[in-house]
């Protein structure tokens, strides 16, 4: 059980005033959701036999709570999960027309439900369904129906307040409209549970629209349309997924397919912190195979990069900074820890090009990559220790940089 009690929580009234008030809430909304939406009230079953195929297991292995009823001759009948096919139907034996609908006080019991300070085993919830005509099923009826349920909140929270003042107001005047990619490109480098806090601690309510589509940043590889454009056959093109997914940069979901991974701060700060590690235990092997010829190599490198940012040519400086670091590795003389750090340096080249770039002509990370020429100092020296510390922070520094501006511009 996920319960989180706040320390040194007290409610602002005590037990039978709380009674009182849940009361009044229920009351009060249910009176104005009906005129708000034009709806009846219905009783609702609590169970029901499970070979009407009425109650919904909701996830597909949640189990129901059932017993035997001897005055049904012995039948087995289910407490209620969720009321979805039971509403649809009432409203078609009872009648109902476009523009009507119910709502009803739903009870259950689900047993295996992931209790927190949301969740209970106990369910207690209004519950409602309106017959929509075809011609109105659009996106003007949705924020219609739900500013008119914002607007019943809003009003059972003012009367609320005017009954009890010592109860703060929390529901903003509005509430705003956001679709999951609009949340997704305002937010990239949070995952989308995380998109929706920072939302909704942004505007004070929100209303997420679209979530059953792919987003950008996951959008759906498919093996067909690249072997049809790059005239091959298709198995060439699955090894390359498999192993884009073996390095992190596209996600393999059985049965659905390949997206391209979803870019979070996480994700970053991960690769970049292992990159590190890895990085610096490369140096302190290579030093001591790093030869006249290579030490001149990435002095001409290190001139490459900085001439390429003042060309804003970023083409050139990815490639020179991965060739810098790649020549490191390889005097490592380390296949395996090579193998890794390409894995890394590719995952790390491709949140370059995902945000399109401009982090790269960014002032301050221009002033990071200067601390190549410290390297190729400390390597001039054999200084292994001091070498291998200045790749981990030159590393984890690129990384915040990277970072903060994708944050700043809201970039992917």
């Amino acid at each position: 059980m996920s319960l989180i009690i706040p320390e040194n929580y007290k409610s602002n009234l005590n037990g039978r005033e709380t009674e009182k008030a849940i009361k009044f809430i229920k009351d009060t909304f249910q009176h104005e959701i009906i005129s708000a939406l034009n709806l009846q009230r219905i009783s609702a079953p609590l169970f029901v036999r499970p070979e009407t195929g009425l109650n919904d297991n909701l996830n597909g292995v949640e189990r129901p709570v059932s017993f035997d009823a001897p005055c049904i001759g012995g039948a087995t009948l289910e407490i209620v999960h969720s009321l979805a096919k039971w509403k649809r139907m009432t409203l078609g034996r009872y009648g109902f027309n476009p523009g009507e609908g119910l709502y009803t006080d739903m009870n259950a019991i689900r047993r295996d439900e992931e209790v927190d300070n949301l969740h209970s085993m106990y369910v207690d919830q209004w519950d409602w369904e309106k017959i929509i005509a075809k011609e109105d099923r659009k996106e003007e009826t949705l924020k219609e129906i739900v500013s008119g349920i914002f607007e019943v909140l809003r009003k059972t929270e003012d009367y609320v307040v005017s009954l009890y003042p010592e109860i703060d107001k929390k529901i903003p005047e509005k509430i705003t409209f956001i679709t999951a990619q609009e949340l997704e490109d305002k937010y990239p480098l949070l995952t989308p549970k995380e998109r929706e806090h920072a939302a909704a601690k942004e505007y004070g309510a929100i209303f997420l629209m679209k979530i059953g589509g792919e987003l950008k940043s996951g959008e759906k590889i498919i093996e067909q349309t690249i072997a049809t454009e790059m005239n091959i056959s298709r198995a060439p093109i699955r090894e390359a997924i498999r192993e884009l997914a073996a390095q992190g940069i596209v996600e393999y979901i059985p049965k659905k397919g390949a997206t391209v991974a979803t870019l979070n701060k996480k994700s970053i700060e991960e690769t970049y912190s292992l990159r590190a590690l890895l990085e610096g235990m490369a140096v302190r092997l290579a030093i001591d195979n790093m030869t006249k010829e290579d030490i001149q190599t990435l002095t001409s490198l290190s001139k490459t990069m900085t001439e390429s940012l003042k060309k804003q040519d970023v083409e050139n400086f990815i490639n020179c900074d991965v060739a810098f670091h790649s020549l490191i590795c390889q005097r490592s003389n380390h296949s395996k820890l090579q193998k890794l750090i390409e894995n890394f340096v590719l995952q790390t080249k491709l949140y370059m090009r995902m945000s399109k770039y401009n982090m790269l002509i960014n002032s301050s990370l221009s002033i990071e990559y200067g601390v190549h020429d410290n390297l190729i100092e400390l390597i001039k020296i054999k200084d292994k220790e001091k070498a291998e510390n200045e790749m981990k922070n030159h590393i984890m520094n690129s990384g915040e940089v990277l970072i903060n501006y994708l944050l700043k511009k809201d970039e992917i």
